[in-house]
């Protein structure tokens, strides 16, 4: 059963714009397990990047490692990393996703740690000693510039020396129909203001001035059946 008590109501004047409890709200409601219960009608390849970034050479070594999952959601993204061997946490905004991902690592019968609290400063994260934080799609929920960097800069923060950031987060980089997606060509956010597309140099700047340096930097390439890609981004705290 999921713990709904005490949750914040979605009008709440201490939500903030990229927060997804209302959406979070429906989704348990209807008995959804995850985001991609969002849409079930829909076949979603939501986590093969960062399965394939997991069994790379880039990703640090499992054993006795710590994955940190921004905007956890369910948590089937640190699930990924918690089935090859990484000590799982999680953070999210939305208390009713921390609930659905507490919910599901009991089902599943996987050891984490589910924290409520807002990626740009990471409250509830101690400082430094993850060697893996994930951003499978979150990054893409920040709209504000100052915002960005705020979080990248938190997560350089919590990572070891040695640590990496994956983010796979939407690129602006491909000839895209703006006016299907309802974005505007020009600020390149949704009309709802909950997601922006970036450019590759846009990244690379928000990166450096956190602190983080690009080891790799990859476009996906859209498809019919997603007409959306990515940047797929691997990074670490820069060398001095």
């Amino acid at each position: 059963m999921l713990a709904y008590a005490g949750l914040m109501p979605p009008d709440d004047d201490r939500r903030v714009y990229y927060d997804h409890e209302p959406a979070y709200r429906q989704l348990a409601a209807r008995g959804g397990t995850g985001w991609d219960d969002w849409k079930p009608e829909v076949e979603h390849d939501s986590y093969g990047d960062l399965e394939r970034f997991l069994a790379s050479p880039l990703c640090p070594a499992a054993r006795g490692a710590r994955a940190l999952d921004l905007g956890c959601g369910g948590g089937q993204a640190g699930f990924c990393a918690a089935r090859r061997g990484f000590a799982l946490t999680g953070i999210d905004y939305s208390e009713t996703a921390v609930a659905l991902a507490r919910d599901n690592a009991a089902r599943l019968g996987i050891a984490a740690h589910f924290v409520r609290g807002d990626c740009l400063a990471l409250q509830g994260i101690a400082d430094a000693g993850f060697d893996l934080v994930i951003d499978n799609h979150v990054l893409h929920c920040v709209i504000e510039p100052a915002h960005r960097v705020q979080l990248l800069t938190s997560v350089r923060r919590v990572l070891n020396p040695d640590g990496v950031l994956f983010s796979a987060t939407m690129s602006a980089e491909l000839p895209l129909d703006w006016e299907a997606m309802g974005v505007d060509p020009v600020t390149r956010v949704d009309g709802r203001r909950t997601r922006f597309w970036v450019l590759r140099a846009e990244l690379e700047r928000e990166l450096a001035a956190a602190g983080l340096e690009v080891l790799e930097m990859l476009g996906t390439g859209a498809t019919e059946d997603d007409p959306v890609g990515d940047l797929l981004t691997v990074a670490r705290p820069a060398r001095p």
